[in-house]
């Protein structure tokens, strides 16, 4: 083999170092996308590859040892920069043909053709940048949202975002301990974001450097200077936009670009901030009543439902510590304990006071009405030997449909699928269905798992335990239950069906779970510091990752979504993209009920193509049938797309096949 450059950065952050053309071919093909890799002399052929994640992009460098030709396989749904170190190479795309010297850059933008010859010894350091990220960061800038930019191929030699790259290997280098925090990452990608599109011709410059949209992210900064300054008082959104001299639509659409957000989503963002300063100040001196007193509430069940899950527990610690109204008389936090573990404040269940041991369910009914449905809604409370596990549910559907029971998947509680507009509950019951979406260890009202069973299987274990107890309470006639989940509610899905329960499994709907994982998901879930606590995806790497592009959804129903977020235990995340793509073949093959599977075109999480998804769907090896298909025009959270109804109708349609072939 030819002696490789050794001057590469990114060198703690391995992913390949062979001198097989299958293995080569394969490991580059997770970090960017599906390729052919050939060699002119295979006898010299070697290739070392080092990836990391910065946000949502990959960051990575790269080298061959003799002459290499690689040809894309499938249509870049992306971009990439590239900046080559030593050596050279052509590159031909949909726009024609280029050659990249040494010390010279190039950017290859989404399409169907790629084709890259190497000469031999070229060092590379490049760049993956999702479509989504870089049209978010146009928006941000411009002066309306990108449909799909296009850059120039080539690069001139002074411009500046090559130094950028540089920059950004280079700081990820200067971690001593190897591990790049998240927040490092997703500002180095901004930069180089930036960058790129200030400084990179494309087709869209002419209108990010025009008036009109920026004005609405000028807006948007210094309305949020005066809600931060005072988030209490109740500030029209009208007033705020007047002040800031521009129309209600321009703020809200400076809002949206500047900061992925609402004027009141972030207006409910900054409430929580002095939320957070007042519940951690001298502990007895001040409860959530105080809070809910300042923000100007009637009652504290909001502050509880908008505090994030570590907060809710903070503010119940300092209530403990204050003494009791009267002797002979449980102290205030006492009597709402039972609410604040529920995330829906209209959701209100008396603690119970059944003994652990038994499994029977309560209930207790609540409307809640948005301006799209208006719908009564139950809270479930059930006990294992494990603990409690809580939930929401419907009325009871028609006595011959299924029960459907709900598993959400990681960073969200049951609420995921109850989002008004998006509400499996709500199809559910228009359909003539019970729906309940109960809330996995760990979320929601749910008791957490010890920190050494934090795994599918014992979750599997548990819920099996629960959703006996809520079939004994509601299964009365009906034909048996058919589990619908998503992303890691899928994974232990699988787990729960092939536990084989004793009571009438009759199907499971599966999506948001692949077997596969884009290389720069794995390096973000693996550059979390393994002694931190549960994560929370800040809300831009949630709508990069888990939404689909402009015109797949809308972004209220983000918003509104975010409602549902729960802070996701480490252990979860790492067991879904190292345990679960080489162990899910074992319990998928003891699952002997029928299996639906989806999985989302625009998945942030999961490699997808058909490849993939049929290599999922052979798994289920004993299962009577299954149907495997991609949704097209959808994102990872895909129950939150403007498909979504269509969606559940589909999900609700096998349940009932699920009942009719039992």
């Amino acid at each position: 083999m030819t002696t490789m450059s050794p001057h590469l950065p990114l060198r703690r952050h391995a992913r390949l170092q062979t001198t097989a053309l299958d293995e080569a071919e394969e490991v580059a093909g997770r970090v960017m996308s599906a390729h052919r890799l050939r060699a002119s002399r295979p006898k010299e052929f070697g290739s070392r590859v080092y990836a990391v994640a910065i946000g949502a992009s990959t960051l990575l460098s790269a080298v061959y040892a003799g002459e290499a030709e690689v040809t894309g396989r499938v249509p870049m749904d992306y971009y990439t920069v590239l900046l080559v170190l030593g050596g050279g190479m052509d590159v031909a795309t949909d726009l024609g043909e280029h050659r990249v010297a040494a010390g010279r850059a190039c950017v290859i933008s989404p399409g169907e053709r790629l084709r890259l010859r190497f000469a031999p010894r070229t060092a590379q350091v490049a760049a993956k940048l999702p479509r989504i990220v870089v049209d978010q960061a146009y928006s941000r800038i411009g002066t309306a949202p990108a449909r799909g930019l296009t850059f120039d191929l080539g690069v001139p030699g002074d411009s500046p975002w090559p130094a950028v790259l540089r920059l950004a290997a280079s700081t990820v280098d200067r971690f001593d301990s190897g591990v790049l925090p998240p927040g490092a990452g997703a500002e180095l990608e901004r930069m180089l974001v930036t960058s790129l599109l200030l400084a990179q011709s494309h087709d869209h410059a002419t209108a990010l450097t025009r008036g009109g949209g920026t004005r609405g992210h000028r807006a948007a900064g210094v309305v949020a200077e005066i809600v931060a300054a005072d988030p209490v008082p109740p500030l029209r959104p009208e007033d705020l936009a007047a002040t800031a001299g521009v129309s209600l639509r321009t703020l809200q659409e400076g809002f949206r670009s500047r900061f992925g957000t609402s004027l009141t989503g972030f207006q409910r963002e900054q409430r929580l901030v002095r939320a957070h300063r007042m519940l951690t100040g001298p502990p007895g001196e001040t409860t959530v009543a105080d809070v809910a007193l300042a923000w100007r509430v009637r009652s504290p069940g909001p502050v509880r439902a908008g505090l994030p899950r570590p907060l809710r527990h903070h503010a119940v610690r300092h209530a403990a510590r204050r003494p009791s109204c009267r002797a002979g008389r449980a102290a205030p936090h006492d009597e709402g304990m039972t609410t604040m573990a529920f995330t829906t404040p209209a959701f209100t269940t008396p603690a119970s006071t059944t003994p652990a041991h038994t499994t029977p369910a309560h209930t207790t009914t609540a409307r809640t009405t948005t301006a799209r449905t208006t719908t009564a809604r139950t809270t479930v409370q059930l006990r294992t030997a494990a603990g409690r596990i809580t939930g929401r549910g419907t009325g009871p559907g028609a006595e011959d449909s299924p029960l459907v029971v709900a598993l959400h998947g990681g960073g969200y509680h049951s609420g995921y699928f109850d989002v008004p507009g998006h509400s499996l509950l709500d199809v559910g019951v228009a359909a003539g269905f019970e729906v309940v979406a109960l809330d996995r260890p760990g979320y929601g009202g749910s008791d957490a798992l010890p920190a050494g069973e934090l795994t599918f299987a014992r979750s599997a274990e548990v819920l099996d335990e629960a959703i006996g107890a809520l079939w004994s309470e509601r299964g009365g006639a009906r034909p048996g239950v058919v589990v619908v989940s998503h992303s890691i509610g899928s994974a232990i899905a699988v787990h729960l069906a092939a536990r084989r329960p004793e009571w009438p499994l009759l199907g499971i709907s599966l999506h948001g779970v692949g077997d596969r994982s884009p290389a720069h998901v794995v390096d973000a879930w693996h550059g979390v510091a393994p002694d931190g606590g549960p994560v929370e995806l800040p809300a831009p790497q949630r709508r990069a990752l888990l939404y689909g592009p402009a015109g797949t959804v809308d972004e209220e129903a983000v918003d509104a979504a975010r409602a549902g977020v729960a802070p996701l235990p480490l252990a979860e995340m790492l067991e879904i993209v190292d345990g679960w793509p080489s162990t899910y073949v074992r319990p998928a093959a003891d699952v002997v009920v029928p299996v639906q599977y989806t999985l989302a075109e625009h998945d942030g999480l999961w490699i997808v193509d058909e490849e993939r998804l049929a290599a999922f769907a052979r798994a289920f090896t004993s299962a009577p049938w299954v149907h495997a298909r991609i949704q097209g025009g959808a994102g990872h959270n895909l129950d939150h797309h403007r498909l979504s109804r269509a969606f559940h109708l589909g999900q609700l349609a096998f349940a009932a096949e699920c009942a009719a072939r039992r």
